[in-house]
């Protein structure tokens, strides 16, 4: 199995567009690019639209994510999630979890 990423990045929003499987053996691919994520970024879109497979670690990453963007202050977005990933997500507090970290910075962006 594997996940390839393509970023896209126009003036501060930078966009993951994940492909493949997030799961014990892929989360490092994304490890790659958290790097490239700074203060100069307003927001980041992942987009889950050629996930096929997620795992407890890919969630455990995804929350890495939520906390990296609290430390960094920028918008983070999930987009074209398939029902799987969007009840992982609903069932585990992710979307709960994003939601309170921006929630108590987001009126300053």
């Amino acid at each position: 199995m594997n996940l390839t990423i393509q970023q896209e990045k126009i003036g501060n929003v930078m966009t993951l567009h994940l492909k493949g499987v997030l799961d014990i053996s892929t989360t490092n691919e994304i490890d790659q690019y958290l790097p490239l994520i700074n203060e100069s970024i307003e927001k980041l879109i992942v987009d889950f639209n050629n996930v096929h497979f997620i795992d407890s670690t890919g969630v455990g990453t995804v929350m890495a994510l939520i906390f990296l963007s609290a430390d960094h202050q920028f918008k983070l977005e999930f987009v074209g999630m398939n029902d799987m990933t969007d009840q992982i997500f609903e069932m585990v507090g992710v979307y709960q979890v994003l939601e309170s970290v921006q929630r108590g910075w987001g009126n300053v962006l």
